[in-house]
């Protein structure tokens, strides 16, 4: 047999395949399978990013109480408040990348 041929042109040509093309098919098996298992875990991993209005009804509610308050207190929690705002849109965007660098690693394991 030749080895300079593929597995799938010995096998074609000869009817079977010399021991080393054997084994780098059983060990191309063993990494599809180990894809599979990447692949549910890659997806497993976008339910735990924050959806897209992640606190929106929170904010809504804090921004509502602060226009009972007045002085000091409301120029404090408007500050608070823009301050969590921040952060929410920061987890977003974090969010959004790594959902769009899963979507490329899920892309590229296809």
């Amino acid at each position: 047999m030749n080895t300079n041929l593929s597995a799938e042109e010995n096998f074609r040509i000869h009817g079977k395949l010399p021991a080393d093309q054997i084994e780098e098919l059983l060990d191309l098996a063993l990494v599809a399978d180990k894809v599979d298992d990447a692949k549910h875990y890659m997806q497993e991993v976008k339910s735990g990013f924050p959806e897209e209005d992640f606190l929106h009804a929170e904010l809504a509610e804090m921004n509502e109480f602060v226009k009972a308050m007045r002085g000091q207190n409301k120029a404090n929690f408007k500050d608070l408040i823009g301050r969590i705002e921040e952060r929410r849109n920061e987890q977003n965007q974090a969010a959004e990348h790594g959902a769009d660098q899963l979507k490329q690693a899920l892309k590229a394991l296809n």
